[in-house]
This record gives C-alpha cells, structure tokens and sequence, in this order.
C-alpha cells in the first residue's frame, strides 16, 4: 500500500502498434527489472483509446520510460506517477484474460478520504455481483490539493458484464445497495473518464 506506480499511455505510428506492442514485451520486464521496477502491465485499446494507442504500468519509479528504451516507432507518451491507496496492498501484475476498465476520476483533495471508503464498502459485493476484480484504486502523484486525481482499474469476463454493471436497470436489493455507495461517490466526483483495454500481458 502506498507504493509508487507509474502509468504511461504512448502513441504508435500508424499501423505500427502490434509491432510495437511485441517488442515492448519482449525488452521491457528486463529493462523495468533493471531500473529496480516491476513490468505490471500492457493493455491496448478496446473503446476509448486510438488504434495506434496503448497504456503501460510498472510499479517504483523511475522505471516506465525504461521499456520504450530502443523501441522503435513510438512517437508519443505521457506519465502519471500514481500512489496506491487501499488496492493494491503489493504489486502483483494482473495476468487474467478480459475486459480491463480504466476509469479516471477528477474531484477535490477534501472528498478523497469519504470516496476512498465509499468504494472499499461496495468493492466487495460488486465483485461478486458482477463476476470482476477490483485490481486497484490509484491516487495521481502528479496533481496537488486542492485538487485530485485518481484512476481506477478493474477487471470484467467481458464487455457484456462491464455493459452490466454500468446499466441503469431494474437491480436486485443486493446491487441497489450497491449502487447507493457509486450514487453517493458520483456526487463527490467533478468529472470522470473510462476506457476499456484488452490486456496483452495475460
């Protein structure tokens, strides 16, 4: 918990991410290891990324930047450094196949603890609910109260059940209890963005 993860979006040339994509599995671990890091994940773009697009994680910083290092044809990144709040509690990557959603979440320094609890309480149920991991809530190193920044990464068998847990049907009590928490949450949140990955690393 509270340990350093840095996540980097990057831009292919076109036509060029597969290829970049398969060289960065190839020398990244090793040169992430080298830098003293962990290689935590590779995912490239179901809804909401570009098609030359992809998201990089490692955890200990600096160490990211590391795995671009020789790989050609990137013509584009940017990091976040981000601090793991209650999840996850050590950087273990995530290897499991599916839906990976990355949710970002814009809302004041002063509401972050009440969102912290607010989501820990409804974790548990909503897992079971809905067949999915939580894999960790991140708060961005890189923004300063009064404001924060945070990203939320979680796991689905398929975008049918990601679809599911976002709808706004008729819920069983269980879900309604559920739903209470992110209805209260939504309301502590200014503004918020979600993609949906496909994780090469699986």
């Amino acid at each position: 918990m509270n340990e350093t993860y840095e996540y980097l979006s990057f831009c292919a040339k076109p036509r060029c991410l597969p290829r970049v994509a398969a060289r960065i599995l190839e020398v990244g671990p090793s040169a992430v290891a080298h830098a003293g890091g962990i290689f935590y994940g590779l995912w490239v773009g179901q809804i909401g990324l570009g098609s030359n697009e992809g998201i990089l994680m490692t955890a200990a910083e600096p160490s990211a930047r590391r795995a671009l290092d020789g790989v050609e044809d990137v013509v584009d990144s940017r990091l976040e450094s981000l601090i793991a709040s209650v999840r996850p509690e050590r950087p273990v990557p995530p290897r499991e196949p599916g839906v990976y959603a990355h949710r970002w979440f814009e809302l004041r320094d002063s509401d972050w603890p009440e969102f912290v609890e607010l989501s820990t309480r409804a974790w548990p149920e909503f897992e079971r609910s809905f067949d999915s991991q939580i894999l960790g809530l991140w708060r961005s190193g890189d923004v300063e109260p009064p404001r924060a920044r945070a990203l939320l990464l979680t796991r689905y068998p398929s975008l049918a059940m990601w679809e599911r847990s976002r709808g706004e049907r008729a819920r069983s009590e269980r879900e309604s209890a559920i739903w209470q928490r992110f209805v209260r949450r939504h309301r502590l949140t200014d503004s918020t963005v979600v993609v949906t990955t496909r994780l090469l690393t699986a």
